[in-house]
């Protein structure tokens, strides 16, 4: 009953910025359709970026949802084992929503449907990596959205990492992860790759990450089988990290 209450209580905090993020995506894409239309000759109106914009926001609410969720969990004697088990439903559920939102309802109802594809496309990020082509097939879309969906899952539980470590620690701490993690990789690496690697570091990182992930092979498997490992690995950690977190006084 902890559970089903706990995921119950989890996933309500997913729905309002859900309807709100998909709000604004719909008002962007549909109030140029007016100008599509009534324009001569009709264009053509290409979006992309919709799946990534869907993982930014599946991160950020991630990293929000602890400092509400947990002490009311908590204070109402729910075990935090409980808790994170919960979480671990919510972000399943709500990852595999976003993926059929954007997969089924965005892409598919919007660009065949609703619009009609000659004058509205939809180009999915994943579908160019994986496959090459802005025209996706039934196979390039149904591998595309299981990349979607296990990357979903990584990201909105790594967002879920962060926020059980900021709800631990000090300003000073936050502050430093939050800036010492964009000044790494923007500043301090490309400074060492220039200066000592002669720009070959970051080459070896994106040709190790593109093999990991299937990107150079084209195979979305891959892709599947890192980002699963990924969420499983996130998840163990983040469980350590929610475990001995207490109520903040």
């Amino acid at each position: 009953m902890q559970i089903k209450n706990s995921f119950i209580f989890q996933l309500s905090q997913y729905i309002k910025p859900m309807i709100i993020f998909y709000s604004i995506i719909l008002a962007i894409t549909v109030v140029p359709c007016f100008f599509i239309f009534s324009s001569e000759p009709v264009t053509v109106m290409t979006v992309s970026g919709w799946d990534f914009a869907g993982l930014i926001f599946l991160f950020v609410i991630g990293c929000v949802t602890t400092n509400e969720g947990f002490p009311v969990h908590l204070q109402n004697s729910v075990s935090r084992k409980s808790y994170f088990i919960g979480k671990i439903l919510s972000v399943t559920v709500v990852s595999a929503i976003m993926t059929i939102m954007y997969t089924f309802i965005l892409q598919l109802l919007f660009e065949t449907a609703f619009l009609g594809s000659k004058v509205f496309q939809v180009e999915s990020i994943l579908n160019l990596i994986y496959f090459e082509t802005d025209k996706p097939t039934i196979k390039s879309t149904l591998w595309s959205s299981a990349v979607l969906f296990v990357l979903s899952l990584f990201i909105n539980m790594l967002g879920v990492f962060f926020s059980g470590i900021y709800y631990r620690v000090g300003t000073i701490i936050k502050v430093t992860i939050s800036a010492g993690i964009p000044l790494l990789f923007l500043l301090f690496l490309p400074l060492i790759d220039s200066l000592f690697f002669g720009g070959s570091l970051y080459s070896t990182i994106f040709e190790f990450l593109g093999n990991i992930f299937g990107v150079i092979e084209h195979a979305p498997w891959k892709g599947c089988l890192s980002f699963g490992i990924l969420f499983v690995v996130t998840t163990i950690i983040s469980w350590f990290v929610y475990r001995r977190m207490s109520i903040k006084k």
